[in-house]
C-alpha cells in the first residue's frame, strides 16, 4: 500500500523582517518539488503585521514561538548587559568581548600566545590584545541573533566557566587586570533604567 507522505518546511528566525518574503518567494519558485507546507517560526522578534499578511497570502503559516519565563528573564538580562557594554568606555570593555564573536587583524593575531588548554578564550583574547597594545572596538551593527536559554539548566552549564575566569587568566597575565571587571555603576544603572522604562 502506497503511503501519501506530506512535506513541511519550517524556518526558525529571530528577526521577523521583510527578507522572509523573498525567502518564501524563492522556496515557492522551486521546480520539480512536491507540494509542501511552509511554516516560519519567530523566536525573538514578532513578525511585522504587514510582513505576516503578505506571508499568509502566499500560503505561509507564521508562528510565534512561546517564550518561557526563564527565556524572558535571560533576554532581559542580555539586553541590560549589551546596553551596559555599549555605554562603558565607548564599548571597549570585557562585557563587549565576553561571549561575543571577535575579529582581529592577522598582523596582531599572529603575535598572540595561544595556550593549548583555554576555557575563557574571549576574555583571554581581550587581555592578550591589550598586552600587545592592540585596540578594541565594539561593532553594535554586527549582530547575531541567538535564542536565549529556555530552561535554567541550559544557562547553568555554559555560565559555570565564568566562575573561575579570573583564576584561569592569572596563569597567563602578570599585569593587574582587576579594573577590566569594574563596571561603572552609572552605566549599569542607565542600562537597567532603559530596560524597565
Amino acid at each position: 500500500m502506497k503511503k501519501n507522505l506530506s512535506v513541511t518546511i519550517v524556518i526558525p528566525t529571530c528577526y521577523g523582517g521583510d527578507s522572509l518574503i523573498s525567502t518564501a518567494e524563492s522556496l515557492f519558485a522551486s521546480t520539480n518539488v512536491r507540494t509542501f507546507r511552509f511554516m516560519i517560526v519567530s523566536d525573538r522578534f514578532p513578525i511585522k503585521p504587514a510582513t505576516r499578511k503578505k506571508l499568509e497570502k502566499m500560503g505561509v503559516l507564521p508562528v510565534k514561538n512561546p517564550q518561557t519565563f526563564v527565556e524572558g528573564a535571560m533576554a532581559s538580562n542580555i539586553r541590560m548587559v549589551y546596553n551596559t557594554a555599549k555605554l562603558w568606555n565607548g564599548g571597549a570593555n570585557y562585557l563587549a568581548a565576553s561571549g561575543r564573536c571577535l575579529a582581529f587583524r592577522m598582523s596582531l593575531f599572529s603575535k598572540f600566545r595561544i595556550p593549548e588548554i583555554l576555557v575563557n578564550a574571549d576574555m583571554y583574547f581581550l587581555l592578550e590584545n591589550k598586552r600587545l597594545n592592540g585596540k578594541f572596538a565594539m561593532l553594535p551593527d554586527a549582530k547575531v541573533f541567538i535564542r536565549p536559554p529556555q530552561k535554567l539548566k541550559d544557562q547553568v552549564g555554559p555560565s559555570s566557566r565564568f566562575q573561575y575566569q579570573k583564576e584561569e587568566l592569572k596563569k597567563f597575565f602578570d599585569f593587574n587586570y582587576a579594573n577590566e571587571y569594574r563596571v561603572p555603576m552609572t552605566d549599569a544603572i542607565q542600562a537597567v533604567m532603559k530596560e524597565i522604562i
